[in-house]
C-alpha cells in the first residue's frame, strides 16, 4: 500500500467490493465448487495433490508448456509430481498438438491448459488426444474470466488468481473449481483464505485505501 501512495506503483484495476467472496462468485460464473486458498499457486498445488491422491501411478506426471508462470513448476514440485514440459505452437501460446500427442505416457496424470493473456487453449482439440484416458485438464486461469453467457470454463479443474493485475483483483488470493468435492485431507494440506495472517479488518482497510487510490 506505501508503494502506492508513493506512486511507485500506478493504482490501477477494478473497484474492490468488501466481500471478496461476493464479489468472486458474482464475476465467476459457475456451478462448481469453489475452494478458497491464499493464492493462485496454492490453487494449481492442490489440483496437482488431489490428482496424485486420487491417481494409482507411482510416478505421476503433468504436462505443462514450455512457456509458462515458473509458479506452474513450484506447483508441481510441492505436489509431488513431475512436471513434463511441451512446446507451445509456433506464433499461438497454446500447445503444439502434435507434440502434447508424443508427450503423454502411462505416468501422465493431468495437463495444464494456460489462458495466456486472455488466449484461451484449444480444450476441444487437448480433450481429444486424451480420448478415454483418465487424465485431467487443469484449466490455469489466472488471467481469464468468463465475461458472458456463453463463455464457461472447460477443465476439470480451474484455478484463479485474485492479485493485483488480474482480472479481478482482490489484492490477493486464489480459488480452485472444482467439478466433484477435494477429498478432506487434501485441503489441509494448503493454506486458505481464513486462516492466513490478514485479519478481516486489516483486508478491509487496504481495500479501502486501495479503492480511494484509485482516483487520486
Amino acid at each position: 500500500m506505501s508503494l502506492l501512495a508513493f506512486r511507485r506503483l500506478r493504482p490501477v484495476g477494478n473497484k474492490i467490493q468488501l466481500h471478496p467472496k461476493a464479489h468472486a462468485n458474482k464475476h465467476c460464473k459457475t456451478t462448481r465448487t469453489i475452494n478458497w486458498v491464499d493464492c493462485g499457486t496454492s490453487a494449481l498445488a492442490l489440483a496437482m495433490l488431489n490428482i496424485k491422491h486420487r491417481s494409482k501411478t507411482k510416478h505421476p506426471e503433468v504436462l505443462i508448456p514450455a512457456y509458462c508462470c515458473p509458479d506452474i513448476v513450484s506447483a508441481a514440485v510441492y505436489a509431488g509430481m513431475h512436471p513434463v514440459l511441451v512446446d507451445i505452437a509456433a506464433g499461438r501460446p497454446q500447445f503444439d498438438q502434435e507434440k502434447l500427442s508424443e508427450a503423454i505416457s502411462e505416468n501422465t496424470c493431468a495437463i495444464v491448459a494456460t489462458t495466456f493473456l486472455g488466449i484461451r487453449e484449444d480444450f476441444a482439440g487437448i480433450q481429444r488426444i486424451i480420448g478415454d484416458r483418465p487424465i485431467d485438464i487443469i484449466e490455469d486461469s489466472a488471467q481469464w474470466l468468463p465475461l458472458s453467457d456463453s463463455d464457461r470454463f472447460e477443465g476439470h479443474y480451474v484455478v484463479v488468481s485474485f492479485g493485483r493485475g488480474k482480472p479481478l483483483n482482490l489484492l490477493g488470493g486464489g480459488a480452485i473449481l472444482t467439478l466433484d468435492a477435494l477429498d478432506p485431507h487434501i485441503q489441509g494440506q494448503i493454506r486458505t483464505r481464513t486462516n492466513t495472517k490478514m485479519s478481516e479488518l486489516h483486508y478491509f482497510a487496504q481495500v479501502l485505501g486501495y479503492n480511494l487510490l484509485r482516483h487520486p
